[in-house]
């Protein structure tokens, strides 16, 4: 996952970076992710609650990663969201594994 976030005035770029980067490994955690509002809560500190995990062979949805990134705090807009496909379609025995991150803050 490569994404471009600007960030709101009062927003540490590098911050920022390091929670954005947080936000998606918690999404996309096998056991407690595939959740958006879960995953940004429990970053923050404002919750204990995770998410309830991956379903085997559930896609992942670009509207999803842009989803996430616009929920957390210091984010004004997601520019840009790369990923291999559109859409990342997972076999019904597999869950998805994000293994690079690159976050750029503006």
């Amino acid at each position: 996952v490569q994404a471009t976030l600007v960030k709101t005035a009062e927003a540490n770029a590098g911050l920022l970076e390091d929670k954005a980067k947080k936000v998606v490994l918690e999404f996309f955690d096998p056991e407690y992710g595939g959740e958006a509002e879960r995953a940004v809560k429990y970053i923050e500190g404002l919750s204990d609650e995770r998410g309830s995990g991956w379903e085997f062979g559930r896609s992942v949805y670009l509207s999803e990663l842009y989803e996430i990134m616009e929920r957390i705090p210091g984010v004004d807009h997601v520019d840009l969201i790369t990923t291999p496909p559109t859409n990342i379609s997972i076999g019904k025995n597999q869950l998805p594994l994000c293994e690079q991150i690159s976050i750029t803050v503006i």
